[in-house]
């Protein structure tokens, strides 16, 4: 028990740099859990080891209580925590945080190892919720969701007049790890497999924009990034998105105080491309839990190779879900469990295997933990626009796994057109061309062989794959492609998509540029010192896209900067160039 030893673990700070981390470690592999108990508050946890670490996570936390409790404020929150030194967040709040950072502005903390910080809303005012801020680091850390002490749903008050509350926290899975397919399952609140009429609160985060999202099959709601729904659930169900997801299964608060069990726990429900084939899990031993149960939900494949402390489960322990997703069918069961140390285990492949929940409930008591998944980077890119409001048509691309990303080719496909007409530049890769490092970023820039009229909607894809991992999913983004008209940030300057094409180049190299209307335009290129080594072009140029080819000639190997400068639009635009080997 930790606290026994260090009483002073608590983290009390708020948006500032704190050294209250436990760091464990073992000469062999371990499986490591949290658990929090304190009289009617209770949350466990999975810790996630370093190796699955990422740099961009999205938060899933609850809003802010409806009640004040004996005078103390039960805020929002989420805390980040540092493995290596001199790691610099970047955090974007989905809400104001109780030090004053307002909702949606980036702020930046550098950390050194074994440092976190704790970000929390104003506890004082109802309702705001930290859910799907984002956290964006230079070097791998971790995350963890939390809520200090909620009612579930918010504002819940049982028919006697009351309301039960209760700490929520779960370590946060890199966003790409995030899956599409999921299934839930209402918890049991006693012995008798009773499930609460009021069900179990789903909640669902989107990662991109138009994230459809289907339940058993039917159409239920359309996410943009960042953007979560919320539904009461009743039974077992199979939520599916047209996109990444992150999926949280909150317990009702309890609804009378009749003494029935039951309070909130948050657990992060894996995706079925998520599940494992061996866990080994621990039910409290504290007598508060009088109902200790551990929810599977299987592939239908091997629902009948499970074994339970070394016994067989029968199949027909399961029940099927409704619904299917990708061809695979799934089902579920709910086992009472004892105290202490579990395994459950099957042998087939874990991709095609099972997941777990295990939890336990009391009166006004509850903690439950997503128990095992095998966090293996289902995309391994996170794509946004290099200055957002800026329609320039330049990309930055990050890593956000653990290991360097081969990164192999890229595309834009018009929701309408040919995707031939449309390539992609390089604008900057740091290190090896085509390996992106941990934790860091590129910049693309997208061209077209005829510049269009007007926008052009699309997706953005970048294919890639990791030294483990070959089967990684492209990662996707929809976005507008424009015109040199039309580009223009929202200060009104002109912007005429500056780009080359090859970049390095050995032998030649062509200038690509569009002017919305006609002007005088001068082209140079300069050294890295800034003298000009060359004038590319000088004089009058009409509306429209411009293809200039350069010839290296006897430029040395090194870096330059093409400059581009025209008079009556004010545009002064700079551009990197590599002549190579």
């Amino acid at each position: 028990r930790i606290t026994d030893t260090f009483p002073d673990l608590w983290i009390t700070s708020a948006d500032s740099v704190d050294d209250r981390v436990v760091s464990v470690s073992a000469t062999s592999p371990i499986i490591c859990y949290g658990m929090n108990h304190k009289t009617a508050s209770s949350d466990a946890f999975l810790a996630l080891p370093d190796s699955s670490a990422g740099t961009d996570y999205r938060v899933m936390s609850y809003g802010n209580s409806d009640f004040i409790l004996a005078m103390s404020v039960m805020p929002s929150q989420f805390a980040v925590a540092a493995i290596s030194d001199n790691t610099t967040l970047t955090i974007t709040p989905a809400a104001p945080t109780a030090t004053g950072h307002p909702a949606g502005a980036p702020f930046n903390v550098v950390l050194a190892a074994g440092q976190c910080i704790q970000v929390q809303t104003d506890g004082s005012v109802i309702g705001q919720d930290l859910t799907g801020s984002m956290v964006e680091s230079d070097q791998p850390v971790l995350v963890y969701g939390s809520h200090a002490r909620a009612e579930v749903p918010v504002s819940y008050v049982n028919p006697m007049g009351s309301t039960s509350r209760n700490h929520l926290t779960e370590a946060m899975p890199p966003t790409c790890t995030w899956g599409k397919v999921f299934v839930l399952s209402a918890v049991e609140i006693d012995y008798a497999k009773t499930i609460r009429p009021e069900g179990d609160l789903m909640r669902v985060l989107a990662l991109n924009d138009n994230t459809t999202v289907t339940v058993n099959g039917l159409p239920w709601v359309t996410l943009n990034h960042n953007q979560f729904a919320d539904s009461l659930i009743h039974g077992a169900i199979v939520v599916e998105g047209s996109d990444a997801l992150l999926v949280g299964e909150y317990t009702h608060t309890q609804t009378s105080n009749q003494g029935d069990n039951g309070d909130p726990f948050l657990a992060i429900i894996p995706p079925v491309d998520q599940t494992f084939n061996d866990y080994t899990f621990f039910a409290s031993d504290n007598p508060v839990f009088q109902v200790q149960k551990v929810i599977i939900a299987a592939d239908t494949t091997c629902q009948s190779d499970i074994t339970f402390d070394g016994a067989t489960l029968p199949g027909s322990f399961f029940k099927p879900l409704p619904a299917s997703a990708g061809g695979r069918g799934f089902s579920v069961t709910e086992l009472t469990v004892t105290p202490g140390p579990h395994r459950l285990t099957t042998n087939l492949d874990p991709q095609h295997a099972f997941s777990i929940l295990s939890y336990g409930l009391g009166f006004v008591d509850a903690y439950g933990y997503t128990a095992g998944l095998q966090l293996k980077p289902v995309r391994s890119i996170g794509i946004q626009p290099l200055i957002p409001g800026k329609h320039d048509n330049r990309l930055t691309f990050n890593n956000t796994t653990h290991w360097p990303v081969s990164v192999d080719s890229f595309q834009f496909v018009p929701t309408i057109g040919d995707a031939s007409a449309y390539g992609i530049h390089f604008s900057e890769l740091p290190s090896t061309i085509g390996t992106l490092p941990v934790a860091k970023s590129a910049t693309i820039h997208l061209i077209a062989t005829t510049m269009p009229p007007g926008p052009v909607a699309g997706t953005v894809r970048v294919f890639t794959h990791t030294a483990l991992w070959h089967d990684l999913e492209p990662a996707e983004m929809a976005y507008v492609f424009h015109s040199a008209s039309e580009a223009v940030d929202a200060s009104g300057v002109t912007q005429v998509a500056l780009s080359n094409y090859p970049n390095p180049f050995s032998l030649s190299t062509t200038l690509a540029f569009s002017l919305p209307a006609e002007d005088n335009v001068t082209l140079t290129l300069c050294d890295e010192l800034g003298r000009v080594v060359r004038n590319i072009a000088s004089g009058p140029f009409a509306a429209g896209p411009y293809a200039i080819r350069i010839e290296r000639g006897d430029l040395p190997h090194g870096f330059y900067t093409c400059e581009l400068t025209s008079e009556r639009l004010h545009i002064r635009e700079r551009l990197p160039i590599m002549a190579g080997e």
